[in-house]
């Protein structure tokens, strides 16, 4: 089962937002040493009867501690067409978690925008992890 048959077998039905965290921390003049700190994390799919759950944590924060840190954290629920090899769709996560992506970077600026008043942060509206 190569990538495209995994989302071949698969219609996206829903996207959640789970849990959203935003935490002023205060304004501190960016330096040459300030670095923002952005990261996505996809945890191992979850098949519930006819449906596949993927769940999708983002964080981004500043180091030193500046302007802000956001979480978010979503659930996405893929209706299940066809059978589908649990091996290969974990292999495939990340092209699993880019529909969350974009509401992710909308929520990041709106977010930004209230907590410190000024212009929105837009963060990339695509999902990629470090291996």
């Amino acid at each position: 089962m190569g990538k495209n048959n995994v989302s071949s077998h698969l219609r996206l039905f829903r996207i959640e937002l789970e849990e959203v965290h935003g935490v002023y921390d205060g304004f501190e003049p960016f330096s040459d040493d300030t670095k923002m700190l952005s990261r996505w994390e996809i945890l191992p799919a979850e098949k519930q009867g006819d449906e596949l759950h993927v769940k999708v944590k983002y964080s981004i924060s500043f180091e030193p501690n500046a302007l802000f840190s956001i979480q978010t954290q979503f659930k996405i629920i893929y209706r299940i067409l066809e059978e589908i090899n649990m091996k290969e769709v974990n292999k495939n996560l990340v092209e699993l978690a880019q529909p969350c992506a974009s509401r992710n970077s909308m929520m990041v600026g709106q977010i930004s925008q209230y907590i410190t008043g000024g212009e929105p942060l837009v963060v990339v509206p695509s999902v990629s992890v470090e291996d």
